[in-house]
């Protein structure tokens, strides 16, 4: 059994679908709150309007500029601000909690294939490097654009364990795509297996 937690709570991709189905709110505006690259407005600040989104720092070109707006929320605090006052659901009603462990039993890694395997253990690394990284930096009380950028990629690898496919997919050095919890039919919530595995069998 592979099993840590992490030092950063992360929506899955499957939740943000849900969320988006629930409140009709633009999936890919839940996708940036959600890992730390926009910024939802909580109060009046300019000419922003409440509820505005906005960018908190430019990822397309890693320039590091800092939007930090007055009473703004991201992660997973924005994207329940979003969820409750845009969208008008309590998530903890529908029983949609964030993942704050990366944990794969021992069933699923059985499950998989040698290369499916290696996959998946190469992009676990991946998230526990970026996660111990991110104590290493909170202990060092690093700047808060510096804490932003690492929580965003702590999201980005937990959210390719799930579906390498959804987002700039991470790749080997010859391009080759690993495969993913979601090619095993595993979701990565306390790797239960996924709806269509469940009625095939």
């Amino acid at each position: 059994m592979i099993k840590f937690d992490l030092n950063v709570p992360v929506y899955t991709i499957g939740q943000l679908k849900y969320i988006s189905m629930l409140t009709s709110i633009d999936l890919r505006d839940l996708t940036y709150v959600g890992r730390y690259t926009k910024q939802v407005v909580t109060k009046e600040n300019g000419k922003i309007p409440i509820g505005g989104i906005i960018r908190t720092y430019n990822t397309e070109d890693d320039t590091g500029l800092a939007v930090d707006v007055d009473g703004g929320l991201t992660g997973v605090e924005g994207v329940k601000w979003l969820a409750e006052h845009a969208g008008s659901i309590n998530l903890d009603e529908y029983d949609i909690a964030p993942v704050t462990m990366v944990r794969i039993s021992s069933k699923v890694l059985h499950a998989c294939a040698p290369d499916t395997w290696y996959d998946i253990s190469a992009l676990v690394s991946r998230i526990y490097d970026k996660n111990e990284r991110y104590a290493k930096l909170c202990e060092l009380r690093a700047p808060k654009i510096i804490m932003l950028c690492e929580a965003r990629l702590i999201c980005e690898a937990v959210q390719a364990l799930e579906d390498n496919g959804y987002y700039k997919p991470i790749t080997y050095s010859n391009d080759n795509q690993p495969y993913s919890l979601k090619d095993t039919g595993f979701s990565l919530l306390c790797g239960k297996p996924t709806a269509n595995q469940e009625a095939n069998g």
